[in-house]
């Protein structure tokens, strides 16, 4: 126990930016890892040969690993330290994220998820008790906000990033990303905070004593009801955020289509407005664009038959558009 770093005490701790970024990325690890891949699903299924509903094993299996994770990394860090629980779930999880980069099968990548989320609970789990370990009275309240700010706002900006991503990359490069994200906050962790339970605060370890305490948890309604409505909320999230991308993707053209007067790009690139009547006399389409503006005449005779509407070349970057007689 003499090679553990010695922690001041939380009136010693200032509550600096570097200490809230490695708590807020901790607690945001596993949010991270689990919407980062979701708008890539339609492109790992035709990678992998197989559907997204088949993919939805790679979110069960996390949330399941996750959560009974969770029951044994906490009675295990008050009884042998935070430090290397942090930093072998942090390994575990970088290994984790580098094999699901690697997985050529359905079956590996729901392998590898098992790995990320059992090295991810660990980090997730343990930022709070960091965060009460360190700090006391109104930083503790401050620390412990602004943590429950990036677990809330990982989801939201997480699936940009992967898109972004999976778009220049491919989806396993996103994979390797959050791998490099874990060991940069393992290396943040072990730098700037170290063991923040010494030996002389640590509880003992009893199999009994923990299955005693999980036993009143389960049947206290203070714990119970906040909890269940939590999980509805996030079960109810997480479900959208799996089914969208292939919603989007695979039957966003029929969504289109079934729209009579939406404006829609043909097999040429043309943008055909719904809803123009078409009349004998031709019409001109003043596109405005930045810095400068092009007319065009077309008639009916240049429109669709099945859609007798204003037809144009796509500009970029249009701005607004118009239709007049132009008699």
């Amino acid at each position: 126990m003499s090679s553990l770093p010695t922690t001041p005490s939380v009136a010693e701790r200032p509550l600096t930016r570097g200490t809230i970024f490695l708590l807020a990325g901790l607690a945001a690890l596993g949010s991270l890892a689990t919407n980062i891949i979701l708008p890539a699903f339609p492109r790992i299924g035709a990678s992998l040969g197989v559907s997204s509903q088949e993919l939805g094993l790679t979110l069960s299996s996390f949330f399941v690993a996750f959560a009974l994770g969770q029951l044994v990394v906490g009675p295990f860090s008050d009884r042998f330290g935070r430090k290397w629980l942090v930093l072998g779930g942090l390994a575990v999880f970088a290994a984790g994220s580098i094999f699901c980069a690697l997985a050529e099968t359905l079956s590996l990548l729901v392998l590898g998820r098992v790995i990320q989320a059992l090295g991810a609970c660990a980090a997730s789990v343990l930022s709070r008790a960091i965060a009460r370990d360190l700090f006391d009275g109104e930083a503790l309240a401050r620390a412990l906000a602004l943590t429950m700010i990036a677990g809330a706002a990982a989801p939201g900006f997480s699936p940009l990033l992967g898109g972004a991503l999976d778009g220049l990359f491919g989806w396993r490069v996103t994979f390797l990303v959050v791998a490099a994200f874990g060991m940069m906050l393992g290396l943040h962790y072990s730098t700037s905070v170290g063991e923040t339970h010494p030996a002389d605060r640590r509880a003992t370890l009893t199999a009994s004593a923990v299955a005693s305490a999980y036993g009143r948890l389960a049947f206290d309604p203070l714990f119970l009801f906040p909890a269940l409505s939590v999980g509805l909320v996030i079960g109810g999230l997480y479900t959208f955020f799996a089914a969208a991308p292939a919603i989007l993707t695979i039957h966003g053209r029929e969504a289109i289509e079934a729209l009579p007067h939406a404006c829609r790009p043909d097999e040429d690139g043309r943008v055909v407005p719904g809803g123009v009547a078409a009349a004998s006399r031709p019409y001109q389409c003043r596109i405005s664009r930045v810095g400068r503006s092009r007319p065009s005449k077309v008639g009916p005779s240049s429109l669709p038959a099945q859609a007798p509407a204003l037809t144009t070349r796509r500009p970029a970057r249009i701005v607004s558009w118009s239709v007049r007689s132009s008699t």
